[in-house]
């Protein structure tokens, strides 16, 4: 957690049950995630799984803020550093001058990196216009595929984005630099955001994993 964010279980919003994952984030960049490590989910046959969640953002970013809702990270094969595989978005997207969400975007980073191990990365493939819907709970699934070093990410059963290998751009390298997939051993998940932004509310429920797309409820 940081900057004062709260998570923990609340009875205000759910999909099943009598409760759900509730993340508070006050002014300013920050978050808390949940972490999944160890076994019996890791490491997975393969390096390849999926994953399914519920979510019910009660407002979006209207300025550039990168922020992050599911990052499955690990050593990267035959290097002492690690990368992650995030889903969240970034750039606000407006019709007509009307701002209609946050678009979302798949992210590359090295984060031992900025501690001098391994190299600088930060790169990102957004979204042709698709946000992350607002005010109602939205099913978000995901794809990570480490044999290929893809991940695609759907929004209630539609495809918003997907990266097989490399994306549009990064901060430290060149648009051809590779997102080599890590050997999997941690999934988080929660709300965090790497910029300045206003206070965030954010609930989750029904994560479910498996080694075949899970579907939404």
């Amino acid at each position: 957690m940081s900057n004062g964010a709260t998570l923990g279980l609340d009875a205000e919003r759910f999909v099943s049950g009598a409760q759900s994952v509730k993340v508070t984030v006050p002014s300013g960049d920050g978050g808390a995630m949940m972490a999944l490590s160890g076994s019996p989910v890791f490491p997975v046959s393969g390096n390849a799984f999926y994953g399914r969640m519920m979510v019910f953002w009660e407002s979006a970013p209207e300025s550039a803020v990168h922020w992050t809702i599911v990052e499955g990270r690990g050593l990267v094969p035959s290097q002492t550093y690690h990368a992650a595989y995030r889903l969240g978005g970034q750039h606000p997207v407006s019709n007509g001058g009307t701002f209609v969400g946050s678009q979302v975007m798949l992210n590359y980073e090295t984060p031992d990196s900025y501690g001098g191990n391994g190299p600088s990365s930060d790169c990102w493939r957004h979204a042709n216009g698709t946000v992350l819907p607002t005010g109602d709970w939205v099913c978000v699934e995901w794809h990570y595929d480490g044999p290929n070093n893809g991940m695609t990410f759907w929004i209630d059963g539609e495809q918003a984005v997907t990266m097989m290998g490399t994306g549009d751009g990064c901060v430290a390298q060149d648009a051809s630099y590779p997102w080599t997939a890590p050997d999997f051993d941690e999934l988080r998940v929660g709300y965090e955001s790497y910029q300045a932004d206003g206070a965030r509310t954010f609930f989750i429920d029904d994560v479910a994993l498996d080694t075949e797309r899970v579907g939404c409820p």
